[in-house]
């Protein structure tokens, strides 16, 4: 099964789709203590196609979330738990990185935790941050616009 491959079907053997999910899903790998999940290639997988499927999530959609949850890997090792999602993202709000890429790891955290691993009391607390939109404060100029239409017309 393909995490970024556009078609991915379940296995042979195993329908409705509900019954392959749950398959996969039984075997997500638990640590000793009971508390945290170990992310693999194969629980990568099945999260993208939890998306595709069950969240009618976009193909670019699923891929931004892949992409946050294989940099949390990256920087946080391959098992996840509420104060190891903490510390990951404490750690970008101290960087002082754009809102919009907390905000995109924290809908990615949010998703895998609340959604396919029903461990909503992990991150039930944690908030978005407000973005504020940038405001046009000052309109192109004739000769701008007609340089843009030139541009546009060949």
């Amino acid at each position: 099964m393909a995490v970024l491959g556009l078609c991915v079907a379940p296995p042979i053997g195993l329908e409705p789709m509900t019954d392959w999910l749950t398959a996969i899903k039984g075997s997500i790998p638990l640590d000793p203590s009971g508390r945290a999940f170990t992310i693999t290639d194969s629980v990568l997988d099945s999260f993208a196609m939890f998306c595709r499927v069950d969240l009618q999530r976009s193909n670019k959609t699923v891929k931004m979330h892949i992409n946050a949850l294989r940099r949390y890997n990256r920087e946080m090792g391959n098992t996840i738990d509420a104060a190891k999602i903490r510390s990951w993202l404490f750690k970008y709000r101290n960087k002082n990185v754009n809102p919009r890429t907390y905000r995109w790891f924290l809908c990615a955290i949010k998703v895998f935790c609340r959604d396919y691993l029903k461990k909503g009391e992990w991150v039930q607390t944690l908030k978005f941050p407000r973005i504020d939109l940038k405001l046009i404060t000052q309109l192109p100029s004739k000769e701008e616009l007609k340089q843009i239409l030139q541009c546009t017309s060949t």
